[in-house]
């Protein structure tokens, strides 16, 4: 068996990904009152996609990623309480997320869809730095690459490779440079390759029609603030 660490690129990029996307959204989404009704639609469809991999990602860590964790250090739990948290405080902001866009869709002012997305994107900024400074690297210290393998083969069993995968894969792609994505696709099962090769230009078309000229994910408000993985 090999003891080489556990490979957490892919986990970092997701962080990249769902972070830059935060951003990007909450300054798209003081245009979106005179946009045209095919605009808004593209960045409901956009939120969606985006609220389904964070719901896949939390879902993972909460039933498979950190009850392991736990149970190799200990120490840890109070932490992941404190993450737990954090969860549930997320999945309140995103259902309001959820309402502000059906009201923007029916012809109310987008300002508050905008604060509520940069709401998001700091609570994105505080919770995923946390993971990525604290429990990543306990994650290395404590899981091999093997035994990291076999998490994600059981987190994979409980999201499944379905349709929002076709979201997912493509979005996650476009959050790293091509030198990262070649090295995060060498190992990748062949249905990740087909998904990604599938709707790679269908995801950038919508990316671009929903947040308008600022559709590269790395771009923020603040690039230096940007990690990479």
């Amino acid at each position: 068996m090999s003891t080489a660490p556990a490979d957490l690129r892919g986990y970092r990029a997701i962080h990249v990904a769902l972070r830059d996307a935060a951003h990007a959204m909450a300054a798209a989404a003081p245009r979106l009152g005179a946009a045209d009704l095919r605009h808004r639609t593209a960045f409901q469809r956009y939120w969606t996609g985006y609220a389904g991999e964070v719901l896949a990602h939390h879902t993972t860590e909460d039933d498979v990623v950190f009850p392991e964790l736990v149970a190799r250090a200990p120490q840890v739990a109070t932490l992941l309480e404190r993450l737990d948290r954090d969860h549930h405080h997320l999945d309140e902001l995103m259902d309001r997320v959820t309402a502000a866009i059906a009201q923007v869709l029916d012809g109310a002012d987008s300002t508050p869809l905008g604060a509520l997305l940069r709401e998001l994107a700091d609570h994105m900024d505080t919770h995923l730095g946390v993971e990525d400074d604290e429990i990543l690297p306990l994650i290395e210290q404590h899981f091999s690459q093997e035994e990291y393998e076999e998490l994600e083969k059981k987190a994979l069993e409980i999201i499944g490779l379905g349709a929002q995968a076709a979201f997912t894969i493509p979005f996650i792609a476009a959050s790293v440079s091509d030198e990262e994505r070649t090295a995060l696709l060498g190992d990748a099962p062949l249905p990740v390759k087909v998904i990604l090769r599938l709707f790679r230009r269908r995801h950038a078309r919508l990316a671009e029609l929903a947040l308008g000229p600022l559709t590269h994910p790395n771009w923020r408000s603040d690039p230096a603030a940007s990690r990479r993985i």
